[in-house]
């Protein structure tokens, strides 16, 4: 593939290492928070389901991470 690159216009590929960002490791508050930030998924338009809505959530964060460790 690199050989079809190097004889078109574009020339032979550059590789470039830049340094990236460090893993964000969140716990379930955090994820549950992230969610309830969205404007399709604010609070207020829970209304009384709110409360239900995040044990709910918990619930299903805690099946899927029992550490309640989330890789974001």
């Amino acid at each position: 593939m690199e050989d079809v690159l190097a004889a078109s216009r574009f020339g032979a590929p550059e590789v470039h290492h830049l340094p990236g960002i460090p893993d964000l490791v969140r716990d379930a508050d955090s994820v549950l928070a992230g969610y309830l930030s969205m404007s399709w998924a604010a609070p207020h338009l829970f209304g009384e389901r709110l409360a239900a809505f995040t044990r709910e959530a918990r619930a299903l964060l805690a099946a899927c991470s029992p550490d309640g460790v989330f890789w974001d």
